[in-house]
């Protein structure tokens, strides 16, 4: 069973507070201010919200009531976006996936909350790994995963595409 976790307090000014009804405006408002930036490398985020009533479904309504939502919020301002959703039935590994407005990357944000959910989640009994998947050109992504703590395992076909595949298992 997954906990109901409301927020996570990384640090003074940087906290990840859970996806609800009141943070769709924001949120779209972000993506929308940055389509350009959330459309490089294969990132579907802009194409998939082009209007905020996808975004308001995905959240009332999910397809997968297991995946976590936290809004990324840096001194109170939304800053981007993180979940985390099991794999498999006995959810012993998860994957994550997050983005951040494109003003708010190379400082911390994604690397910080990467950090701080995965050890989260790899704290719950029975969880031995989370995973992260990057386009192999995304360079300051895969230095906020390397600096959360995750390893390269290498390059795989995800999807459409092939990326970049990430590991972080359990200290237990």
């Amino acid at each position: 069973m997954i906990p109901d976790l409301q927020s996570i307090v990384i640090e003074e000014g940087l906290e990840l507070v859970r996806f609800t009804e009141e943070f769709v405006r924001p949120v779209f408002d972000l993506i929308d201010a940055n389509r350009a930036h959330l459309s490089q490398l294969g990132d579907e985020t802009a194409d998939k919200y082009a209007t905020i009533q996808p975004l308001y479904e995905s959240v009332m309504r999910p397809i997968n009531p297991l995946r976590e939502r936290y809004v990324i919020l840096g001194s109170g301002v939304v800053v981007g976006s993180i979940n985390i959703e099991p794999t498999g039935d006995k959810a012993t590994s998860f994957v994550m996936g997050y983005w951040l407005g494109e003003h708010f990357t190379r400082q911390g944000y994604a690397s910080k909350s990467a950090r701080a959910i995965s050890d989260n989640v790899l704290q719950r009994p029975g969880v031995s790994r989370v995973n992260a998947y990057t386009h192999p050109d995304n360079i300051p992504s895969q230095k906020a995963l390397m600096n959360a703590g995750f390893s390269l395992l290498g390059v795989v076909k995800h999807g459409k595409h092939y990326s970049k595949r990430f590991t972080k298992r359990s200290s237990k």
